[in-house]
């Protein structure tokens, strides 16, 4: 039997209970990790600097910890050592070939 991983939320709200809020690596991100992830989730990368900004954080702490989720494979970087989450690269170099390819 494969082994699933969960994230959940207790609602304390009506309906009462828990709720599933992520599966996979989402739900094994801590919040910090997360609050980093999110910018990098958008349409265009992000420097370390403007994250730590953002979060009002130091950027030699932001660095690091961007450096230990690339090496986990939660983010890319590109040629000019901006940030973007995996699928949003994706979804940029699929946008190019079709610009290319006339598509």
């Amino acid at each position: 039997m494969e082994e699933k991983v969960y994230g959940l939320q207790l609602c304390q709200e009506a309906p009462f209970g828990w709720r599933k809020v992520g599966g996979g690596d989402d739900a094994t991100v801590s919040e910090e990790r997360g609050d980093i992830i999110a910018p990098a989730a958008g349409r265009c990368p992000v420097e370390a600097s403007d994250i730590a900004i953002r979060l009002r954080k130091k950027a030699n702490t932001v660095r690091r910890l961007l450096q230990k989720i690339w090496s986990a494979g939660q983010l890319s970087r590109n040629s000019d050592g901006k940030y973007q989450t995996a699928r949003m690269m994706d979804l940029a170099a699929q946008k190019r070939n079709n610009a290319v390819t006339g598509e």
